[in-house]
């Protein structure tokens, strides 16, 4: 695979940011806020908010850590996806044989790649955002998911070879 890009749709850079951001404030409102208090008051019931500090950190560490890993590498002969935990999933495009990217306001959310032997695995990583009125399909998703389809019709361009003409089928 010489030429690969990496993708990250909207929601898995919310949740990155979303993450960092939580950690900063469970540091300045869980941390910094109860020690100054204390220190200019000697109160210690100011002490109690420090227990916050662990949950909103570790919180908002989860969420930093499941927008860092999700994420979509596009190939020229394949598609890895990484979920939150665990191994890297990996299909070739000779095992695909359609792509479908769904972009309305309702149903499925993510792309899906249909199988030559009949399976339909959905790749979570690329993923629309959802809102109040069903899916949102953001420019990084969009971009994802055109590459990919692209990457997969160039492959099956170059498997066929231009004399036969032959795409696979599109549904």
């Amino acid at each position: 695979m010489s030429r690969c890009r990496t993708y990250r749709s909207g929601v898995n850079r919310m949740f990155l940011w979303m993450g960092v951001a939580l950690v900063v404030v469970a540091v300045l409102l869980f941390g910094v806020v109860p020690v100054l208090g204390w220190a200019l008051t000697r109160s210690p019931s100011l002490l109690g908010m420090l227990l916050g500090l662990p949950l909103f950190g570790l919180a908002g560490a989860v969420m930093a850590l499941v927008g860092a890993r999700r994420r979509v590498l596009v190939g020229t002969d394949r598609v890895t996806w990484y979920g939150v935990l665990g191994a890297p999933s990996v299909v070739l495009f000779s095992e695909v044989a359609h792509v479908e990217v769904p972009s309305g306001r309702r149903g499925p959310r993510a792309v899906a790649l249909h199988r030559r032997d009949g399976r339909v695995q959905v790749i979570g990583a690329l993923a629309m955002s959802s809102g109040e009125g069903g899916n949102s399909a953001d420019g990084a998703y969009r971009e994802a998911a055109s590459d990919l389809v692209a990457s997969h019709a160039r492959w099956w361009a170059q498997a066929r070879g231009p004399q036969q003409g032959w795409m696979p089928e599109w549904r």
